[in-house]
């Protein structure tokens, strides 16, 4: 049981290596024959220009550039206006009657506003 499972992993081990092409000694000086003009400096400059890891410092650049702008922005003095209106279909009244006192319903409708403005002093 086991020489055979043993010649089942070599014949598919050979048949995956017959499949896999191998470095074939001399295989530079035909590409050279052939007219290759690859240069090791331009093949630099392509890889660096294809590295993600080029766009990441313009990244990193541009972070810092928006975390200064971010810092400006908070020591400008702010304005802040804030407004609601409400309205109650029922609100609590006293049922009282007293004669020669008038007690007055409270309205339906509320309104308020505010307006703020602020400046950082310090850091």
């Amino acid at each position: 049981m086991t020489h055979s499972r043993f010649t089942f992993v070599a014949l598919t081990f050979a048949a995956f290596a017959a499949r896999t092409p191998a470095q074939v000694p001399g295989a530079d000086t035909v590409n050279v024959l052939a007219g290759d003009s690859l240069r090791l400096g331009t093949l630099q400059d392509t890889a660096i220009m294809r590295d993600p890891r080029g766009r990441e410092l313009a990244l990193l650049m541009e972070q810092s550039r928006l975390r200064q702008q971010n810092f400006l922005a908070q020591r400008r003095p702010t304005l802040t206006l804030e407004g609601q209106a409400q309205y109650q279909s029922d609100v609590a009244t006293i049922p009282i009657n007293l004669p020669g006192i008038f007690l007055p319903t409270p309205p339906h409708d509320t309104y308020d506003a505010h307006v703020a403005a602020g400046q950082k002093l310090y850091d």
